[in-house]
């Protein structure tokens, strides 16, 4: 074993475990340290020309220090000493030097990091209810489909809300009113579903639900709580009140807005795109048979409860 022949070993008193963990140590740190620059230098195109002095710069301060542990290891059966020694000057020339770099454009690069993650925000926000947007939803929908690919007993339903007669709320009230109606139900879809469900709107007055783990059944009574609870929204007389939110179910009576609804049963690792469609489906039939109803495209499970027919 070559821990046998240290000409320098009285430096760990002869001691063969304690020279191991030294060496190991040093050889999986000077590994470590030579791996990151190496994955620096691969993505090397990802770095924009702003970025790439600091990464040269970080990169010889990360070498230099893979090479120092090289020489602690070396040292055990030469005893360069005076080489370790000049190294580390070296190495505290570019941490130094690094360091004072960094305390110079750190606080920068966090802040723009800060802001891009509010920028990649509000990528997926819908800026008037607040809601997550097209995209938004449809980052969610492949989350959803990756987090429960492996549990196909686990069900999952896209429900899509429009808004019946909302042009005629823009046209009478004004567009101040009809944004004021569209929080409102921004807020009722909230209300009524769990934190774990997605909503989010399309634009316009066009709205999504994705329900996670929700049986058609269930999904249905969500939806006619949802359909009631719009309809028994109440337009303000003065155009600067907002309408009442998440009301109590209303006696019948005639509303100006009301919604139409369909229902989509999600298979197995669909594509957003043909799930969208066909949910869209159901809401057209929904707007054919006369508006502000239910529709689900896919038939339920006979063991559940029974559906009124689509």
């Amino acid at each position: 074993m070559p821990f046998a022949l240290m000409p320098h070993g009285y430096c760990f008193l002869w001691n063969r475990p304690l020279t191991l963990i030294h060496v190991l140590g040093d050889s999986a740190i000077a590994i470590a340290y030579f791996s990151i620059p190496t994955m620096m230098y691969l993505n090397r195109d990802r770095a924009t020309e702003a970025i790439r002095p600091i990464i040269i710069l970080f990169t010889l301060f990360i070498l230099s220090c893979g090479i120092g542990h090289v020489f602690s290891a070396w040292n055990i059966w030469y005893g360069n000493y005076w080489l370790e020694g000049f190294w580390k000057l070296i190495i505290a020339s570019i941490s130094l030097w690094t360091a004072w770099v960094l305390v110079k454009t750190l606080p920068k690069f966090m802040g723009l990091h800060k802001h891009l993650q509010e920028t990649e925000l509000l990528a997926l926000t819908d800026t008037l209810t607040g809601l997550k947007n097209r995209r938004g939803i449809e980052w969610a929908f492949e989350q959803i489909q990756a987090t429960f690919a492996d549990n196909s007993s686990l069900g999952h339903v896209l429900m899509l809300v429009d808004l019946d007669g909302f042009k005629g709320v823009n046209d009478t009230y004004g567009h101040a009113t009809g944004d004021l109606v569209l929080k409102t139900v921004a807020h009722i879809l909230c209300c009524r579903t769990r934190a774990v469900d997605t909503v989010g709107r399309f634009g316009g007055d066009e709205f999504a639900v994705i329900l996670v783990g929700c049986s058609l059944v269930r999904s249905y009574q969500i939806a006619e709580d949802i359909r009631t609870a719009i309809a028994a929204i109440t337009l303000p007389a003065n155009s600067s009140s907002a309408p009442e939110s998440c009301p109590q179910p209303p006696t019948p009576k005639a509303s100006l807005v009301t919604a139409s609804i369909g229902l989509l049963s999600l298979s197995a690792n669909p594509k957003f795109d043909e799930a969208y469609n066909s949910a869209d489906m159901a809401l057209y039939r929904s707007k054919q048979e006369g508006r502000d109803r239910t529709t689900f495209i896919t038939k339920p499970d006979p063991s559940e409860s029974v559906l009124p027919a689509p």
